[in-house]
C-alpha cells in the first residue's frame, strides 16, 4: 500500500512532493445507519404513529365528503390547494431585501394569479353557475352578465396588472422586478 505522500516525479526529470486530498466524508458508526438515529431507540415513536395515523384517517374522511357533495365542491377544493400551492411558489420566488424596495410587488403576483384563475375557472363554471343562481331576477342577470362578458374582463384586468407593473418600475431593480414579471406572466 502507498503512503500518503507520494513522490510523483515530473517530465522534466525534478521531483515534488504531492499530497493526497482528504476526504471530508464521515463515516457513520456501525450501529447508526446513515449516521442518524435508529427509530428502536425512540421513545415517542408510537406517538407519531397515532399522530400520523389520526391526520390520516381525517384527510381521508375529508376527501370523501368533499367527493360525496358534488362537483362544485371538488373544484372549490382544487382552487384553496391552487392558492394555498401559490403561496408557496410566491415565498420560494421572493427575495425578501428586495421586496422592502417594492411596495404593493407582492399584490402584484396575486392579481395576475387571480386573474390566470378566473380566465381558466370562469369558463369552465359558467353554465353551474347560472343554474345554481336563485330566481332572484337582479342576481341572475348581474350573474349572466359577468359571464357573458367574462373574457373581456380578464383581459382588461391582465391589461390593468400589465400597467400596474409598468408603473411600479424602480430604477436600480430593473432585473429582479423583470424575472418576477416573467416568471408569473
Amino acid at each position: 500500500m502507498e503512503k500518503e505522500n507520494n513522490i510523483a516525479l515530473s517530465s522534466a526529470g525534478t521531483s515534488r512532493v504531492r499530497q493526497r486530498k482528504r476526504s471530508n466524508e464521515v463515516i457513520p458508526e456501525p450501529s447508526k445507519p446513515n449516521g442518524g438515529t435508529l427509530l428502536v431507540d425512540d421513545r415517542n415513536k408510537y406517538k407519531s404513529m397515532w399522530i400520523r395515523t389520526y391526520s390520516t384517517v381525517w384527510m381521508i374522511g375529508g376527501f370523501a365528503l368533499v367527493v360525496y357533495m358534488g362537483h362544485l365542491y371538488i373544484t372549490a377544493m382544487v382552487v384553496v390547494i391552487q392558492i394555498f400551492m401559490a403561496k408557496e411558489l410566491f415565498n420560494l420566488l421572493r427575495k425578501a431585501h428586495e421586496d422592502e424596495h417594492l411596495p404593493g410587488f407582492r399584490l402584484l403576483n396575486w392579481h395576475f394569479f387571480f386573474t390566470a384563475m378566473l380566465f381558466v375557472y370562469g369558463r369552465l363554471l359558467s353554465q353551474p353557475l347560472v343554474n345554481s343562481v336563485t330566481p332572484d331576477k337582479f342576481l341572475y342577470q348581474f350573474v349572466s352578465s359577468l359571464i357573458k362578458y367574462q373574457m373581456a374582463i380578464c383581459y382588461f384586468l391582465y391589461i390593468a396588472g400589465f400597467m400596474w407593473f409598468i408603473l411600479t418600475l424602480k430604477k436600480n431593480m430593473y432585473k429582479y422586478q423583470f424575472r418576477q414579471y416573467a416568471w408569473k406572466g
